[in-house]
């Protein structure tokens, strides 16, 4: 290969397995008591799954590098004074990474987390449901991040919800290509091939960001 070439080599789009999404799909669970699921997780092959009693700076970069959050509704939010602990720190990570996965759990008894008022999150589940239901949630989320298809589904949603436009499959196939730069996502071609708002723009740069990485 010339050396023309190299630099000039059409980039591609990558194509993965749930094996291979198991690899790279980051799970972070926010609990101040140890919960058995996460080892489950874990031993199911999600490798990049882990647990902290708590948030204390939403920029860390372990959080900016995580895909996705589930968040028990009481005893974590305390070391950023949330009020309303769990609730508050999830709807705090969602507005802060809208492109991520927020899941929202609690203990049967507790306050109830199917509030219309958590509609901002992304799911909810009963922290004692089946270990099961939990990996269903991972996996998921974890096609979502790093699918092709839903990649593509998810841009589509949301320039049909700004723009009132439906686009074509092949059409976005090859926008995913055309705002590639040298393996980074370029910011002003995301706005000009997708014709949506900076707002959306950057929602969209993040998902193909973390699509091709």
């Amino acid at each position: 290969m010339s050396l023309l070439n190299y630099f000039t080599k059409t980039p591609k789009l990558p194509t993965r397995s749930l094996e291979d999404i198991k690899q790279v799909t980051k799970i972070l669970f926010i609990d101040d008591v140890k919960f058995e699921v996460v080892d489950k997780i874990t031993s199911n092959g999600w490798r990049q799954c882990s647990r902290i009693k708590d948030i204390s700076d939403l920029d860390h970069s372990d959080i900016e590098t995580t895909h996705i959050f589930f968040v028990d509704i009481q005893g974590v939010g305390k070391k950023l004074n949330f009020p309303d602990e769990g609730l508050g720190l999830a709807r705090a990570l969602k507005e802060k990474y809208p492109s991520k996965a927020v899941i929202l759990y609690s203990s049967e008894g507790q306050r109830d987390i199917f509030d219309e008022t958590l509609s901002i999150v992304d799911a909810r589940i009963r922290k004692n449901a089946d270990t099961y239901e939990f990996i269903k949630l991972v996996e998921r989320f974890g096609k979502q991040a790093f699918s092709l298809n839903e990649c593509i589904d998810r841009i589509q949603k949301l320039v049909k919800k700004e723009t009132g436009d439906s686009i074509e499959t092949s059409v976005i196939k090859n926008n995913l290509l055309k705002v590639q730069n040298k393996g980074q996502i370029d910011t002003d071609k995301v706005l000009k091939v997708f014709k949506v708002t900076a707002q959306s723009g950057s929602i969209i740069g993040t998902i193909i960001r973390t699509f091709i990485s």
